[in-house]
């Protein structure tokens, strides 16, 4: 094991663990997408789309993982919110996994079972894309305190300059902020 010096005290490789915790996320998100993936097929939905049920549950669950990290390293307010998606959706996961295992020992689905289910695609754009929006304009807050401009659209671009206008006159043809200056 390579031993280092991390703050005053010995440390071990990550490496080992890093390898052995992905194989088993790896191992565990396919198990869990195809278990939620029958479970959504069960459900009514288009067997061709069936895919995008597990995305919705486990992905939510892995971008609510980053945004906990997101939240406590950015110090961004309400650090309640990731956490509260990622047990959220880890209840979907775990409960619909659970339901593929009862439906496999020839339980039904619950008459409310499908609407339920239905709901978590929704559930998940709705929630994904507000958290999503919160890291961005936190970060885009964060880079205009550092280079002193406004937060805008980062498209690379300036904001386009108010155009300079002559001052109104009344029907008088005076200028109704006072005389103008003789030329």
């Amino acid at each position: 094991m390579e031993n280092g010096n991390a703050g005053g005290r010995e440390s071990v490789s990550m490496l080992p663990g890093v390898t052995v915790g992905v194989m088993i996320a790896v191992i565990a998100f396919v198990l869990s997408f195809d278990a939620l993936r029958l479970v959504f097929v069960s459900s009514g939905i288009n067997p061709l789309l069936s895919w995008g049920g597990p995305l919705c549950v486990d992905g939510t669950i892995l971008l609510c993982t980053w945004a906990t990290w997101g939240f406590r390293k950015g110090h961004i307010r309400g650090r309640w919110y990731p956490w509260a998606g990622l047990v959220l959706f880890s209840l979907f996961s775990v409960t619909g996994n659970a339901l593929h295992a009862w439906l496999n020992a020839g339980g039904m689905l619950p008459t409310w079972g499908a609407p339920a289910i239905m709901s978590i695609p929704p559930i998940a754009l709705l929630y994904s894309t507000h958290l999503i929006v919160i890291i961005a304009g936190d970060r885009q807050d964060k880079l205009a305190r550092t280079t002193g401009k406004a937060a805008g659209p980062d498209n690379g671009h300036d904001p386009p300059q108010p155009r300079r206008t002559r001052p109104s006159r009344n029907r008088s043809g005076r200028n109704p902020a006072g005389p103008s200056p003789r030329r």
